[in-house]
């Protein structure tokens, strides 16, 4: 089976002020790996996006079951959205969420990849469900809190 391994936060470029400030800790939202480690994982946190992809391709076609497919579908969505390849992200995000495993992550990922295509209502609405599942999981309400910062600003902005 996979080992469990703290996962790691990778913080996107996406920046809650206007025009092109560069993202801070205290304002980027975070995508998260899964909580297990599969092939293509620690690549993925390195930044080796392509080598990740490969690998984690790679173990999907051999994952049979959904336990097994969980922390890989999470960690395609976080690398498609972080290298802003959104469709791809889409349809493993998504992928993910209807796994049915690891749902908080899967939620929180796909809330952020939202956020990037500017679909800020379901961003928040994705986030708060991973809430309602797993209170209190940090990446989760951090991401939840600068969500509803962006799109209370948009609407004091209107």
């Amino acid at each position: 089976m996979f080992k469990k391994f703290p996962a790691v936060a990778l913080a996107t470029i996406i920046s809650l002020g206007l025009g092109s400030q560069a993202a801070t800790a205290s304002t980027a939202m975070e995508l998260k790996t899964a909580n297990q480690e599969v092939p293509g994982t620690r690549d993925i946190e390195s930044g080796n996006f392509e080598a990740g992809i490969v690998k984690l391709e790679r173990a999907l076609n051999r994952a049979g079951h959904a336990l097994d497919r969980a922390p890989v579908l999470v960690n395609l969505c976080v690398a498609y959205a972080a290298t802003s390849e959104f469709e791809r992200a889409g349809e493993y995000c998504d992928a993910a969420v209807a796994n049915g495993v690891d749902l908080v992550l899967a939620y929180n990922n796909r809330a952020v990849l939202n956020f990037m295509r500017g679909d800020k209502q379901a961003a928040v609405a994705d986030l708060e469900k991973a809430s309602l599942l797993k209170p209190g999981t940090k990446v989760v309400q951090r991401n939840l809190d600068r969500a509803r910062a962006r799109v209370q600003a948009q609407v004091v902005s209107s």
